[in-house]
């Protein structure tokens, strides 16, 4: 990820699951590894996912489409939706403490 993000020097490796009637259907991305993201569930799917993807999916969209949109979620977070309170409790009132945590599992799990 960028400089100057809370995921810089990250490596995210996704686990991509295609639809046999893709492109007509999305394609359903997951993270490999652990991430610390209020919009990531423990096994490292999007909990919005249907909303921000696959509503807006059209079969003119590639993957590499879905993986911007993931990027620009990894950095502004979708606040309505969380699928772990504590997580989102840190973001929601605790901001340095998220911080803290998503620099530091970054670092140990996203290499």
């Amino acid at each position: 990820m960028g400089k100057g993000t809370l995921y810089e020097g990250g490596k995210f490796h996704l686990i991509a699951e295609i639809p046999e009637d893709y492109p007509f259907k999305p394609p359903q991305l997951a993270f490999k590894h652990k991430i610390y993201h209020i919009n990531v569930t423990k096994d490292g799917r999007w909990i919005s996912n249907e909303q921000l993807i696959d509503s807006n999916w059209k079969p003119t969209k590639r993957i590499r489409d879905y993986i911007i949109i993931i990027i620009q979620m990894l950095i502004t977070p979708e606040t309505g939706v969380s699928s772990d309170p504590d997580v989102y409790l840190d973001y929601m009132e605790n901001g340095a403490e998220y911080d803290r945590k998503t620099r530091e599992w970054t670092k140990l799990y996203a290499k």
